[in-house]
């Protein structure tokens, strides 16, 4: 019917519906009406690169990716009082969920090396490991100040891609070197096309790797610093804020619907 009228259906998902695995039953029964009735959009976005595949299974419409993106606004203002400072300061923080893959093993291994690392986010004071609890105890959800105010207090930003959700980037990956920190990330071909290794972001692919790199940049100072500048300006300069996001999502239904 909207069709009939004149109107162009757009269609768009950051979440990951096209595959069942890691799917818990009813996430399963929520996005099946959602690839069902994307067969009748104009335009369909995707999240990640192998979407851009799976998604045409379910329809044919034309197909693009639309990665996530920062937005400065939220963090351009962020200041920490002393309270903030020493809430949130450490030489590795890690924001995010818990997840039944090596996040914990790798976290603790930084914690058992005597570095000072801090955790928040969400299912870790329900799902992880008990020996994980005793050493972080409970572990709190940041809103999204808090969270720019931590990893402002931080020295590196510590980055694990979801599993579950089959994850190549995430937003954070374009978040924490907006704000001006040090991105250190689980290592793929497709984040390392964003930057230039070690020089604009860190990776790694071993829990070895990753404590090596972690203590080379903390007895380097000015290289965090550096490699935090770099990686700014690389984001800003590759248009991975929203506005040119928006840009870009404009320009391609524009030119397809002309």
């Amino acid at each position: 019917m909207l069709k009939n009228e004149g109107v162009q259906i757009i269609t768009y998902s950051n979440d990951d519906p096209y595959t069942r695995k890691n799917k818990p039953l009813a996430q399963f029964f929520l996005w099946r009406y959602f690839l069902k009735y994307i067969k009748h959009s104009n335009f369909h976005f995707v999240y990640r690169p192998i979407n851009l595949i799976e998604s045409k299974k379910y329809t044919k419409s034309i197909t693009h990716l639309l990665p996530p993106y920062f937005i400065p606004e939220v963090f351009s203002e962020t200041q920490l009082s002393i309270e903030e400072k020493n809430r949130f300061s450490c030489d590795v923080v890690f924001i995010g969920h818990y997840e039944n893959d090596y996040r914990s093993e790798y976290i603790e291994s930084i914690y058992d090396s005597g570095i000072k690392i801090k955790i928040f986010g969400t299912g870790w004071n329900e799902k992880a490991p008990t020996r994980f609890k005793a050493k972080f105890g409970k572990i709190e959800r940041l809103d999204q100040v808090n969270y720019f105010k931590s990893l402002n207090a931080s020295k590196i930003c510590l980055s694990f891609l979801s599993k579950w959700n089959r994850d190549v980037y995430t937003r954070r990956c374009f978040e924490i070197p907006a704000s001006g920190n040090l991105l250190l990330c689980e290592s793929n071909d497709v984040i390392k096309n964003f930057f230039i290794e070690d020089q604009e972001a860190v990776f790694f692919e071993t829990k070895e790797e990753m404590l090596n790199k972690v203590k080379w940049l903390i007895s380097n100072p000015q290289l965090i610093d550096k490699i935090s500048k770099a990686g700014k300006e690389r984001v800003n300069k590759d248009g991975h804020d929203i506005k040119s996001r928006v840009r870009y999502f404009i320009d391609l239904i524009s030119e397809k619907s002309i």
